[in-house]
């Protein structure tokens, strides 16, 4: 019996150590960074700066970016560089061992207290409580990379385009998944099987449409148009291949083999701060409805090719950047900062957000109520859908970013330029949102231009490089 007292106290001893440590701790990798953030940002509002300005903080090993935005006069501070040791990340790793450790001390005491002979049951315990610690531990960590065993091979090299990558998401999961990069005149895609092994190649070329919307040779100059954005629609009626171009929309089966529709671009469009013969941007709304460029709503038929212009809703001042949709909104955005909403029920305007600098807006996705758009000096910012007002902003990327993608669970990817995707996880809503940076991932000697997530309820992507037919697959 005394024997069976001194060992369950020096477990009580064990395990209140342990859970001070654990405690201790976790205050400090945790609560510290985020109050510095605070103090620092408090610091230097007072100070006056250029719009193009920033501080770089280092505070506890942690390099911190702070970048004035005039509009809210507040500095907006995001971690910079995570790659950094600090003991505030060794302190973030030991803590859920530590909490693990507090914890089965704690247990196995009980246990102890109650059976004289506990042994097994200590050991039984414990192992299913650390099991289920560890479960929950890692699958906290963040996200890193390695990339597929084969590239995805396409018969032409990317052009470099904001958004210059598509990829047709099967409803089907056995089905195969096609990708596609937009080159010069044509779209160059591949049809790839459920592990990866089996591709096909394939191509479309945007048809020559002469002045009276007939036929011309495509060798004949004056009438070549050039793709400026492709995409796959997933309609609920059905599926299609859109390729917006310099002088048509032209609209074919996903395959590519069948040309459904081609609408040619009006020449003179009036009451526009800028006039061009182009058309960007392409999403689907509701049923059956297609939205591409200025904005050309189209109405899509189940089957057939039956597909008209249903209506041209006057939008921008300035050429349009990039359509995403919702099941109750359209964002539309433009070349000088400006995002509009639309409901896309009745395709009457319900918000705007004016431009908040210079830099024109590259890339827009959605995740529940908050819209992301990228920037060509480099930012992302999130709104909200409902009060329009700026939910948060990083510092993403050192060049212009060229394509951002959200999937179901909160993530974003985005590419740009400076040869890196960056991942980032999202959380709460537009009102409360909370943002943190999960990966870096470097692809040497490679400007990217677009990049898409294989899965809405993963982390897989797929990236797209200026001047390469390889799309390179990275697997989490």
């Amino acid at each position: 019996m005394y024997q069976h007292m001194i060992l369950t106290r020096i477990l009580f001893s064990i395990g209140v150590g342990f859970l001070i440590f654990s405690l201790v701790f976790g205050w400090v990798s945790f609560s510290v960074p985020d109050w510095l953030q605070y103090y620092e940002r408090n610091k230097l509002t007072d100070n006056i700066l250029s719009n193009e300005n920033s501080v770089s903080l280092k505070k506890l090993g942690l390099w911190y970016k702070c970048i004035f935005v005039p509009d809210s006069n507040d500095f907006t501070c995001t971690l910079w560089n995570n790659d950094a040791p600090s003991f505030v990340r060794v302190a973030q790793v030991l803590v859920p061992f530590g909490l693990v450790l507090g914890s089965l001390s704690l247990l196995s005491t009980c246990i102890g207290f109650m059976c004289r002979q506990a042994l097994i049951s200590i050991m039984i315990f414990a192992s299913l409580f650390a099991f289920l610690s560890c479960k929950s531990f890692y699958s906290k960590m963040p996200i890193s990379y390695t990339p597929a065993a084969q590239p995805i091979l396409v018969k032409w090299s990317a052009s470099h385009l904001s958004n210059n990558l598509a990829i047709y998401r099967p409803t089907e999961p056995r089905q195969s998944k096609m990708f596609g990069v937009s080159h010069k005149s044509g779209f160059a895609m591949a049809t790839v099987s459920e592990d990866g092994m089996k591709q096909i190649q394939g191509q479309v070329i945007c048809r020559a449409i002469g002045n009276n919307n007939t036929p011309v040779p495509e060798n004949d100059a004056r009438f070549i148009a050039y793709v400026v954005q492709a995409a796959y629609v997933n309609l609920p009626v059905r599926n299609l291949l859109v390729l917006a171009c310099t002088k048509s929309i032209q609209i074919y089966e996903p395959d590519g083999t069948t040309n459904l529709h081609i609408h040619m671009l009006d020449k003179t469009p009036p009451n526009r701060t800028e006039s061009s013969i182009y058309s960007r941007g392409i999403a689907g709304v509701g049923q059956n409805l297609l939205c591409v460029g200025e904005i050309l709503l189209f109405s899509v038929p189940p089957k057939g090719t039956n597909i008209f212009l249903k209506e041209t809703i006057p939008a921008h001042q300035y050429g349009i950047t990039g359509l995403v949709s919702n099941n109750e909104l359209l964002i539309s955005s433009d070349t000088n900062g400006t995002i509009l909403i639309w409901d896309n029920r009745t395709m009457l305007q319900k918000n705007v957000i004016e431009p908040m600098d210079d830099s024109g807006i590259t890339s827009l996705s959605i995740w529940k109520n908050c819209i992301a758009a990228g920037y060509a000096n480099g930012m992302i910012r999130f709104f909200d859908t409902g009060s329009t007002h700026i939910a948060g902003s990083i510092t993403a990327h050192a060049r212009c970013i060229n394509a951002i993608d959200c999937n179901e669970e909160g993530l974003v990817a985005s590419v740009s330029d400076d040869c890196y995707v960056r991942i980032w996880k999202l959380s709460g809503d537009a009102e409360n949102l909370q943002i943190s940076h999960e990966c870096n991932y470097h692809i040497e000697n490679n400007q990217l231009v677009g990049v898409k997530f294989l899965y809405l309820s993963r982390a897989d992507i797929a990236i797209s490089t200026y001047d390469s037919n390889e799309i390179i697959v990275l697997r989490a």
